[in-house]
């Protein structure tokens, strides 16, 4: 246990940890160690309260009572419901006191009494202990149909004999909204979740404003678009336009097929406009074309809504029988009014693994690759692997890929270590002695028991 704030100086107090419970101990007690004592969980950022114990010694300078504030349980929502909790600690030869609420909102000088709960008794609880003279109270503050008039820090207090104390308070907030670029300098945006949506608003909008706005979705490291709006505002500079690609839905496999899609947003009036199709493979210095549209508008409907001037055109690249060759990043480009914009680009990868005898070597694709005929020798596993399967597969993954075989004596010998000093392509030393040395073995194991408990 690590001590703060001093107690690190006394030897009185050490933490003992029983199975999931964490016991402080006090020896020698003092009447000034009379308080109330947090119990705290931290997880990563997040901190939450467990429980709480006040203690109260005989000749204690005076009756102790403290004020406990429970964070918000659950999300809270616009026109949602919630309840503020308070739990007031106290002796129970204290006597009677008041519990009033107050709210501080954003921008006020100071709180404001909204609720009190007068002089209240049966909502008091003694403790169970025999000998503990102590008793807890708690009060409740209900709050319906939520509005952005009711976010701000509600503060429990307590009037007891003369004396006021304040607890530390329940911030009640909406959708915490950050701002980057430059956004966080302007009030003019401001973000709020209505239940299951998320709403944009944009107060005194000026030309300027005139962009494409996407709205997408973070869960840990995945993110995914959920939809965009482009909005084109009177007395904008320039016509806008805007080139989204959607990401590939479905895994895709070797020999399979599957379909880019690209949309393209603009305006009615900017005219006609052409839509090519590149795609960058790794180790590649720059994107090549591959497939051009033309001129067309058979692909484009106008906006449902009446006064729109917007328009969305969709246009679609199938792919069939894929092979290693077409790994790599697509990118849709539109070609409009002399100047030409590209999308942020499609990535299509390949997900799976070639299988030999006992050996596994995992590449793009799911495909199997088995050798029944004869023995393989140093020839056919540099003309039957490693040329067809392991060169393509180390061009698609690029710098830093690694190649992971046993000292079988195919593996090593001289023609198939000057084929992959050729191809650029480096190796994993392996053991000398027994293939059980070889880490990928052990980590197949894992791999392979971590699936078969989560089936």
């Amino acid at each position: 246990a690590v001590f703060h704030n001093g107690f690190e100086k006394s030897r009185r107090f050490n933490v003992l940890k029983d199975r999931n419970t964490f016991i402080l101990n006090i020896s020698n007690a003092e009447p000034s160690d009379s308080a109330t004592y947090y119990c705290s969980v931290a997880y990563y950022t997040d901190i939450a309260l467990a429980d709480w114990t006040v203690l109260v010694l005989k000749d204690a300078p005076s009756s102790h009572f403290a004020i406990l504030q429970h964070p918000v349980s659950a999300p809270v929502e616009l026109g949602g419901d919630t309840t503020l909790q308070c739990s007031v600690l106290t002796d129970t030869s204290a006597g009677e006191h008041s519990v009033y609420w107050f709210r501080h909102g954003s921008g006020e000088s100071h709180p404001g009494i909204i609720y009190t709960h007068g002089n209240r008794s049966d909502q008091c609880k003694s403790s169970s202990e025999t000998d503990s003279s102590t008793q807890s109270c708690v009060y409740k503050l209900p709050k319906r149909n939520l509005s952005l008039s009711d976010a701000g820090t509600y503060y429990c207090a307590v009037l007891m004999c003369g004396e006021i104390i304040l607890g530390n308070g329940t911030k009640l907030d909406f959708v915490a909204a950050v701002f980057h670029n430059g956004f966080e300098k302007s009030r003019r945006f401001n973000v709020l979740k209505d239940r299951n949506t998320f709403i944009l608003n944009i107060s005194n909008a000026e030309p300027s404003d005139s962009a494409t706005y996407y709205c997408s979705v973070a869960y840990y490291t995945d993110i995914a678009l959920a939809d965009w709006t482009v909005l084109v505002l009177k007395g904008s500079p320039t016509r806008l336009s805007a080139v989204l690609q959607h990401p590939v839905s479905d895994p895709v496999e070797l020999g399979g097929d599957t379909t880019l899609q690209c949309s393209v947003l603009t305006d009615t009036s900017a005219g006609e406009h052409s839509v090519y199709w590149f795609r960058h493979g790794s180790g590649e210095s720059h994107p090549g074309i591959i497939y051009t549209h033309g001129n067309r508008s058979d692909q484009c409907k106008s906006s449902s809504e009446t006064d729109s001037s917007t328009q969305s055109c969709v246009y679609k690249l199938p792919k069939r029988n894929l092979s290693l060759s077409d790994a790599g990043t697509y990118y849709c480009a539109v070609l409009m009014c002399g100047e030409i914009i590209f999308g942020s680009g499609t990535k299509l990868d390949f997900v799976g693994k070639i299988k030999y005898l006992k050996s596994t070597v995992e590449i793009p694709g799911d495909r199997q690759l088995l050798l029944d005929n004869g023995t393989l020798t140093a020839i056919r596993y540099q003309d039957e692997i490693l040329g067809p399967v392991v060169k393509p597969y180390a061009g698609a993954v690029g710098p830093g890929f690694l190649l992971v075989h046993n000292n079988a004596r195919p593996h090593v010998a001289r023609v198939c270590r000057q084929f992959l000093e050729n191809e650029g392509i480096d190796t994993i030393d392996g053991p000398t002695g027994s293939p059980d040395l070889n880490p990928i073995e052990h980590l197949r194991d894992i791999m392979f028991l971590s699936i078969r408990r989560h089936q």
